[in-house]
C-alpha cells in the first residue's frame, strides 16, 4: 500500500515537474519545435493569446515565432481577433476545427501571405467570413460542418485566384448563385457541395471554362435538375457525384457533350426517367 502511494506521489511530482519545464502544457497547447506546428486543444482563446505570447519571449532574440501550422482544436471560443500576425514569416496552414467560433474579425488574416491551407470546419459560423479575402494565396479551404446558408457577399471570392479545394459541405446553404467561381476558375480541382439544401446549380457554370477541374460532389442535396458541365470547358473532369436528390430526368444531350472516357457519374437511386 505504501509502495502504491509513493509512486502515486512520484508520479505527481513528475507531472508538475514536466508543467513547470513547459508552460505551454497547462495551458493546454504544444510547439513541436521540428516540425513548425503550434497546436492548442480544448483551449480557450485567453489561454492561446497566452501561449503565443510564451513563444514570443522564447524566439525573442530572433523576432518572429517559427511556425508553419497552427492548429486551434476543440476550443471553448466564438471569435477570432487578430493575433496570428505573430507568425506572418512562416505560416502556411491553419485549422480552427470543432470549437464555437461564431465570428471572425475582418484583420485576423491580414499580413498572412504565405497561407495556403485553410480548415475552419465543425465551427458555428453563419457566413464565409470577410478575412478569407485577404489571404491571396489560399488553395485549399474548408468550410464544412458550419450553419452557412447564404454565399455573400460575393465580393469576397474575388481574391480567391489560387484556390485548388472548396469543400462547403455539411451546411444549410440553398442557393449557388452568388458563389463566384470566375477568380479561380483557372486552378479550381475539387468542389465538395454535400449535404446542403441546394435546389439548382447555377446555369453559368455550363460554360465557365474550368480547365483543372476533376470533382464536384452534390450529394444530399435538392437538385430536381441534372447540372452538365461541356467537354470543352471541363476536360479533366472524371467524377459528379449526385447521389440522394430528386433528379427526375438524364438529359440526352448529357453525353454528347461530355463524352470523356474516363468520366464518372454516380447518381445512386436517383434516376426515375
Amino acid at each position: 500500500m505504501r509502495v502504491t502511494v509513493l509512486l502515486a506521489a512520484l508520479r505527481g511530482l513528475l507531472i508538475k515537474e514536466v508543467v513547470n519545464a513547459n508552460p505551454l502544457s497547462r495551458l493546454g497547447c504544444r510547439y513541436y519545435e521540428d516540425a513548425l506546428i503550434f497546436n492548442c486543444n480544448g483551449s480557450s482563446l485567453d489561454r492561446v493569446v497566452e501561449a503565443i505570447r510564451y513563444l514570443e519571449q522564447k524566439f525573442i532574440h530572433t523576432n518572429r515565432i517559427p511556425v508553419r501550422h497552427v492548429n486551434l482544436l476543440h476550443g471553448n471560443f466564438t471569435e477570432l481577433p487578430f493575433f496570428l500576425s505573430k507568425f506572418n514569416e512562416t505560416l502556411e496552414g491553419i485549422r480552427i476545427h470543432n470549437t464555437s467560433l461564431t465570428h471572425i474579425y475582418p484583420d485576423a488574416f491580414s499580413g498572412l501571405s504565405r497561407v495556403r491551407f485553410l480548415d475552419l470546419s465543425k465551427n458555428n459560423l453563419t457566413a464565409i467570413p470577410y478575412a478569407i479575402s485577404t489571404l491571396h494565396n489560399l488553395q485549399f479551404l474548408n468550410v464544412s460542418s458550419n450553419r452557412l446558408r447564404r454565399l455573400e457577399p460575393q465580393s469576397q471570392f474575388s481574391s480567391w485566384k489560387r484556390l485548388r479545394l472548396l469543400d462547403l459541405s455539411s451546411n444549410y446553404i440553398d442557393k449557388l448563385e452568388l458563389l463566384d467561381l470566375k477568380p479561380s476558375s483557372a486552378t479550381v480541382e475539387r468542389l465538395l457541395l454535400d449535404n446542403n439544401d441546394i435546389a439548382s446549380v447555377p446555369q453559368e457554370w455550363s460554360s465557365l471554362p474550368l480547365p483543372q477541374l476533376k470533382e464536384i460532389s452534390i450529394n444530399n442535396n435538392a437538385l430536381t435538375t441534372f447540372p452538365w458541365f461541356h467537354l470543352k470547358f471541363t476536360p479533366r473532369l472524371i467524377t459528379v457525384r449526385l447521389r440522394k436528390n430528386n433528379i427526375e430526368t438524364f438529359p440526352f444531350y448529357f453525353m454528347s457533350s461530355h463524352p470523356g472516357e474516363n468520366l464518372t457519374i454516380d447518381m445512386s437511386g436517383e434516376l426515375t426517367t
